[in-house]
């Protein structure tokens, strides 16, 4: 499951407390992703890079794409689509989490019911 973002595909990482954007490449294709990504997002968009075996990914971080309504509907789907597969509770808790703080709430109870609004197809046992 990927986001499109500025052309390249991105999977969308869930890590324990955090999510983040991640698109694997070879050394040469690393800077034009970059420059990709800066040209369509401006020039203070921070990514990380790090090596992976033999590519080296390319990682943007929550509090990053957080900022920018496309990526964040992407990535909300996404994760959407995640919930629904996953039948680990420890890993539905964590993307549950990542819902609530890139979907804004009104107070407790729309938190409490956000993944029944957000993810209409799935129906919680009681």
């Amino acid at each position: 499951m990927q986001v499109i973002v500025a052309g390249y595909g991105f999977t969308v990482d869930v890590h324990k407390n955090t999510v983040a954007l991640e698109h694997r490449a070879r050394d040469d294709e690393v800077e034009k992703v970059i420059k990709a990504l800066r040209a369509v997002y401006g020039i203070e968009l921070q990514v990380n890079v790090y090596r992976s075996g033999r590519y080296r990914v390319v990682a943007i971080p929550v509090y990053v794409f957080e900022k920018y309504s496309d990526i964040k509907e992407q990535v909300i789907r996404v994760l959407c689509r995640k919930y629904e597969r996953t039948k680990d509770e420890r890993k539905r808790q964590e993307i549950i989490k990542a819902l609530r703080r890139l979907t804004p709430t009104k107070g407790a109870i729309a938190a409490e019911h956000l993944s029944q609004v957000l993810c209409p197809n799935q129906t919680q046992a009681t």
